[in-house]
């Protein structure tokens, strides 16, 4: 059954179109027309089985976010598609070309970077500057003059007088923001800006990302300050094809898993586990495999168990019962046992920081999640010379660094590294293991 959303500035008529396609059951297509759809809100997608959401093509169909908003906020969806339109947001989450006007003012301003004007993307080394601050919640952009826009900054900066500039309003949510899925694809999309992240993915298994593409409109200063992609504890496979990630202000591709702590132990097959700083309770299903690890080597697995039952336990925890017994103790970190990512076709241009990026960190309670790692047949363009970079185009790095090797079994071949005047390098790999690089191209632009 095929449910037309024909509301073309009604954010109530379309989500209407796809909670009805929902309850009416499986294989429904929830369709957009030609033209733009101007949204005040959200479209939420839960629960859904086997449903298409579907435009006529990319910059045929665009659906504008009229407010700091996702466009699309998934959960516990099966088998949902997402494919062929354009997404866009109006009013800017960014200062752009033009001068300040109406919608610059009273904004909250969280972040200001360097922009390079000539190059089109955020000021590179030398140049680098950024700051991030928390004002006050009544502290808001205001226009000095015409066409000239006051910041308050809540401490002292580094900028200077003609310096360009890009300022960057609160961070609010992804564009494409999804949790518990099972087989999720995301196909032919362009996103041209967020006020946050592209996709952001938590708990998906079976991940398939097709003809995705972030890069700014035309005369944009930039596409999205934060990550292009961001998948966090995603199951079973990840895999991304024919995809492009350009001129953003931080990562390209953010691979990770999230760490959970051991509250208590009721026997040697029953754990209660519980959040160690995320918003929500670690919720997995029969069969899940967890790993856990120990406070002296937190990214190198100790334990392995099966879950063969699962049970809420309070608002943060939940009760585990596993398929056999487990030498684990009380404070143990707990990560979702993941593998394989396979990234292929795809360009990463202009990315301020990596172009992908695997990072253990318990800084921000992550946990290890590169094994079995294709990248393949890829085209890396002046990457990794701005914002948020490390020492690699493609970056391995553990935080802390630990002396057992972290991420396993990585190949990188085939592709094509175009490499910029302030590339620190192509690889960067700490607590690597089996890191494969053959049948490569770099080019520089050195003379």
């Amino acid at each position: 059954m095929t449910f037309v959303c024909d509301w073309l500035s009604l954010s109530l008529g379309i989500q209407l179109a796809v909670s009805e396609a929902i309850k009416s059951g499986l294989h429904n297509s929830v369709v957009f027309g030609f033209g733009t759809y101007n949204l005040s809100s959200e479209i939420i997608v839960s629960y859904a089985n086997n449903l298409t959401v579907i435009g006529q093509e990319i910059d045929k169909t665009f659906l504008i976010g009229n407010s700091p908003s996702s466009i699309f906020s998934i959960k516990s969806c099966q088998g949902l598609i997402i494919t062929s339109l354009s997404i866009d947001f109006d009013p800017l989450p960014f200062t752009a070309v033009k001068p300040p006007h109406q919608t610059n003012i009273n904004q909250q301003v969280e972040a200001i970077l360097r922009y390079d004007p000539i190059a089109m993307r955020p000021a590179f080394d030398p140049n680098t500057y950024d700051m991030y601050q928390r004002p006050p919640p009544n502290t808001t952009t205001s226009l000095f003059s015409p066409g000239v826009l006051r910041i308050p900054l809540k401490k002292p900066a580094k900028f200077v007088v003609q310096d360009p500039i890009v300022v960057r309003y609160a961070f609010q949510k992804h564009v494409i923001a999804s949790m518990d899925a099972q087989d999720l694809t995301i196909q032919s999309i362009n996103i041209y800006t967020s006020w946050c992240m592209g996709f952001a993915a938590t708990r998906t298994k079976r991940l398939n990302i097709i003809d995705f593409n972030v890069a700014p409109r035309s005369e944009r200063w930039m596409s999205i300050i934060m990550d292009c992609m961001h998948f966090t504890d995603s199951r079973e496979y990840i895999s991304v094809s024919n995809s492009k990630c350009s001129s953003m202000g931080d990562d390209g591709l953010n691979v990770h898993a999230m760490y959970f702590i051991v509250k208590k132990i009721i026997n040697s097959t029953a754990l209660i586990v519980q959040t160690l700083s995320w918003p929500y309770i670690l919720d997995v299903g029969i069969g899940t495999h967890l790993e856990f690890s120990s406070n002296q080597q937190p990214f190198t697995p100790h334990a392995k168990g099966t879950v063969v039952s699962t049970k809420i336990y309070d608002s943060l925890s939940q009760l585990y019962t596993f398929d056999s017994p487990l030498d684990v103790t009380v404070n143990d970190y707990v990560v979702v046992k993941t593998r394989n990512v396979n990234v292929k076709q795809s360009v990463f241009n202009r990315t301020s920081g990596q172009a992908i990026l695997f990072q253990p960190s318990l800084h921000w309670d992550e946990g290890p999640h590169a094994i079995n790692v294709t990248l393949s047949e890829n085209l890396f363009v002046n990457n990794n010379e701005g914002l948020a970079r490390q020492e690699g185009v493609i970056t391995i790095l553990p935080v802390p660094v630990q002396l057992v090797p972290t991420i396993k079994n990585v190949q990188i071949t085939s592709s094509t590294f175009l490499i910029g005047n302030y590339y620190q390098g192509v690889i960067q790999s700490y607590n690597g293991n089996n890191i494969a690089f053959y049948g490569n191209y770099i080019a520089t632009n050195h003379s």
